[in-house]
């Protein structure tokens, strides 16, 4: 019966290994400088989807960076569709004042008052549309963020 036990660990133990490679997919790059996006945006013909966060303290935005940023279906089609600037307003770390001047110029071009929020421009910052966290993972939102942008 041990051995029986130790078999059944040691797959359990490898099947996880080998799915860990599909589950934890290289991570999406997100660019922080609103100028080199919309740069990108202007040559890859792509919408910028701006992720205002409250990276380390907001339970919603830390939801939805697990729930559906974090996931292969987004990385998929953000490769594909988008290009992602991530303005994060943490309270635990400082960033460097640069980035706190950019982003809070951001956060009021664009009227954003709560966390997280999510804002689709064309290349040269006009609004397509507005999201926030949406329950059920990646498949609704990127079904409402898809005809948003076509």
């Amino acid at each position: 019966m041990n051995t029986v036990r130790q078999l059944t660990a040691i797959l359990a133990f490898a099947a996880g290994a080998g799915t860990a490679g599909v589950a934890g997919t290289d991570p999406i790059a997100w660019m922080t400088n609103e100028t080199e996006a919309m740069e990108m945006s202007l040559k890859t013909n792509r919408p910028v989807f701006m992720f205002f966060t409250g990276s380390d303290w907001c339970v919603w935005s830390q939801k939805m960076e697990d729930e559906i940023f974090n996931t292969p279906e987004f990385a998929r089609y953000a490769e594909d569709h988008l290009v992602l600037l991530k303005l994060a307003f943490p309270r635990s770390y400082q960033l460097p004042e640069s980035q706190i001047k950019h982003n809070r110029a951001l956060q009021k071009k664009y009227d954003i008052s709560g966390y997280p929020a999510i804002v689709v421009t064309d290349s040269q910052g006009r609004i397509i549309g507005r999201l926030s966290y949406r329950d059920g993972g990646p498949q609704p939102f990127l079904g409402e963020l898809s005809k948003m942008i076509e």
